[in-house]
């Protein structure tokens, strides 16, 4: 006797319709996690890139600022141009480098660090811890800087380039909340912390270079002196 095939018992296996594949609540757990420990590793370095981008930008606002002061120097017999801090911090006629260069860099915001924070303040005192720019006013134009100048140089009454020993060794700008200053003063050593705890320095000789905080606050590591050649 032969019994009939039946597609029911023999045919293709039928899954119901509220059967389907997914993740599981300790997959979805898992996934989370690992996203979470990428972003921690990757955020750090993508931050870490973007401020060497900044200090790059830094560096280039003190080449161009450093070559302003150069062409100032030739047109003024070789002479650095004056800063007069006394008549700026009393209120009296503001004027700093940054608005004497302006007839050659004809520009504001070259002076201004891209990684500077805080808001701009007239005076920043060596009691202030906060990294600020500065502002001044001068017929009307105001000006944010984040850099000063050596005060050993470009001061009241500046000196000549050939009054200086070493120019590839002097510095003459740096990162800093104050238009004048030196080493530990004037903003300078708040400032330090700009780029990644260092700061950018720029050389009376016109070359740009990053410094770490450590090796900027060494009296030994930078010649802000000039000494008669």
């Amino acid at each position: 006797m032969i019994f009939p095939i039946s597609n029911a018992v023999f045919g293709p296996p039928r899954h119901p319709k509220s059967l389907k594949s997914g993740f599981t609540l300790i997959e979805l757990l898992v996934v989370i996690a690992i996203i979470a420990i990428l972003a921690a590793i990757l955020f750090p370095v993508f931050g870490r890139a973007r401020e060497n981008a900044r200090r790059s930008s830094c560096q280039s606002n003190l080449k161009q600022i450093n070559l302003g002061i150069q062409q100032y120097t030739q047109d003024a017999d070789e002479k650095y141009m004056p800063q007069n801090v006394v008549a700026y911090a009393s209120g009296g006629p503001y004027k700093t480098f940054a608005h004497l260069l302006q007839p050659y860099t004809k520009s504001t915001q070259i002076f201004v660090c891209p990684s500077a924070t805080g808001s701009p303040v007239a005076v920043a005192t060596t009691a202030d811890t906060t990294d600020h720019s500065w502002q001044a006013n001068f017929q009307n134009l105001n000006i944010i800087g984040s850099y000063g100048a050596n005060s050993a140089i470009i001061a009241s009454s500046p000196i000549s380039e050939g009054q200086i020993a070493s120019h590839s060794t002097t510095v003459l700008l740096f990162d800093a909340t104050y238009p004048e200053g030196a080493p530990g003063t004037n903003g300078f050593s708040s400032a330090l912390r700009r780029h990644l705890e260092g700061a950018n320095i720029g050389f009376a000789d016109g070359h740009v270079k990053f410094f770490p905080r450590t090796r900027a606050l060494d009296p030994n590591g930078l010649n802000f002196v000039p000494s008669p050649p």
